[in-house]
């Protein structure tokens, strides 16, 4: 099936990294987004902050693709403490300015782990520091998360 043989080719994307690694060959920010997002794609959330990491350490500036990706992990995994740990990285450390897709995610994130205060913070944060306004999608999420707090699954899609 076709899933199956993407997970195959992202799995072993990330052992081709391993060992370009090994022989420090020098990977572009083009190669560590596509393993960052092999992470997201292959439920291997824990292995995104350390290809991040390797980047940085390779003196290799991330892009907004990056900290985007990294968001979708951290939110895969349900951690808003690290979705909103690169989003301070972003701004603070690279000067990178989060767009709607990081707004979207850090807003699924916080749905996800019932955080509903926490993410009207974040939505006041992100249109007063970065002008994103809110979304209809962002909105959907948190509905969705607050749904799923009170009702089984299935009475919320």
């Amino acid at each position: 099936s076709l899933s199956l043989s993407l997970s195959l080719s992202l799995s072993l994307s990330l052992s081709v990294f391993v060992i370009f690694s090994l022989l420090a060959a020098t990977l572009s920010h083009c190669s560590y987004n596509f393993l960052i997002k092999a992470c997201f794609l292959t439920d291997r959330f824990i292995d995104a902050p350390v290809l991040y990491n390797r980047m940085v350490d390779s003196n290799i500036t991330p892009t907004l693709v990056t900290f985007n990706e990294l968001i979708k992990c951290a939110s895969r995994a349900g951690s808003l403490m690290m979705a909103i740990s690169f989003l301070d990285e972003m701004r603070d450390r690279f000067n990178v300015v989060p767009d709607k897709i990081s707004a979207h995610f850090l807003m699924v994130t916080a749905a996800r782990v019932q955080d509903f205060s926490a993410a009207d913070e974040l939505l006041a944060r992100l249109e007063h520091e970065d002008g994103i306004t809110p979304t209809q999608e962002m909105y959907a999420a948190l509905a969705k998360g607050a749904c799923n707090a009170t009702q089984p699954l299935r009475a919320c899609e």
